[in-house]
C-alpha cells in the first residue's frame, strides 16, 4: 500500500470503488490508513465514508483502528444505531473494551434502551463499574 501511495495513487478511482474502504480497515496497519488519510486529507470528507469505516473496523474487533478512526475524524453526527449494528455483528469478541470506545462516541441523545441494555450486559459480564462509569461521564444514569 505504501508504495502505491508514494508512486501517485490515483484517489478518485480507488475512491468509486465502495470496496475499498472495507479492504482498507481489513487489510491494511493504522500506519498505512494514517499515511493514506494524512496525504490525501480530504480523501473521506463525507461523515458516511467514516461511519463507514468506523463500522467496519468495530465489526472486525479492531481495536486500535476504531481508536484511530475516532481520533481521526469528527463524529459529531454519528449513527448511534449503526454503532450497535456494527457491535453486535463483530467478528470476535474484544468485549467490553471495544464497547466503551463506543460509548464515549455517543452524545446522551443518543443513548437508546438496546445501548443501555448492552452496556449493562456487558458490566455484569466483565463484573465491572466502568461501563456504568461511562454511562454517567456522558450524561447517562442507569437506574439497577
Amino acid at each position: 500500500m505504501q508504495l502505491l501511495i508514494n508512486h501517485g495513487l490515483e484517489v478518485n478511482k480507488i475512491k468509486k470503488k465502495g470496496f475499498f474502504k472495507k479492504q482498507l480497515i481489513e487489510h491494511y496497519s493504522v500506519e498505512t490508513l494514517n499515511t493514506l488519510l494524512n496525504k490525501y486529507p480530504n480523501f473521506f470528507n463525507e461523515v458516511n465514508d467514516n461511519q463507514l469505516m468506523l463500522f467496519f473496523a468495530i465489526q472486525g474487533d479492531s481495536i486500535e483502528k476504531v481508536q484511530f478512526l475516532i481520533e481521526h475524524n469528527d463524529h459529531s453526527s454519528i449513527d448511534s444505531s449503526l454503532l450497535t449494528e456494527a457491535y453486535k455483528s463483530r467478528c470476535y469478541s474484544s468485549g467490553a473494551t471495544l464497547f466503551k470506545l463506543i460509548l464515549k462516541l455517543l452524545k446522551p441523545d443518543q443513548l437508546n434502551d438496546e445501548i443501555i441494555e448492552m452496556a449493562v450486559e456487558k458490566m455484569i459480564e466483565k463484573n465491572s463499574i466502568e461501563i456504568l462509569d461511562i454511562l454517567e461521564e456522558i450524561g447517562c444514569f442507569v437506574q439497577l
